[in-house]
């Protein structure tokens, strides 16, 4: 949720360490097949990826700490 309202350093590398550990947990599980069934890996790796493109059309998408601080300067440039 961070990512998704903060564009900055800190942000990015909390993003970051959160999707090493989905991936981890995904790759635990691709090497311990006999936890989940093919069709629920699938499932998951089908849902890991969607995930992923979500999140970089939403890191496009944020607003920086400069673009804020240029909102409050020139309020104008709000759209209604």
């Amino acid at each position: 949720m961070l990512m998704a309202v903060l564009k900055g350093e800190l942000a990015s590398s909390q993003s970051i360490v959160l999707i090493r550990a989905f991936k981890s947990m995904k790759d635990y599980l691709s090497d311990n097949k006999m936890l989940i069934s093919s069709d629920e890996f699938y499932n998951l790796a089908a849902i890991t990826a969607q995930n992923t493109s979500d999140i970089a059309k939403i890191k496009e998408e944020m607003v920086t700490k400069s673009d804020l601080e240029e909102l409050l300067k020139n309020p104008s440039l709000v759209l209604r």
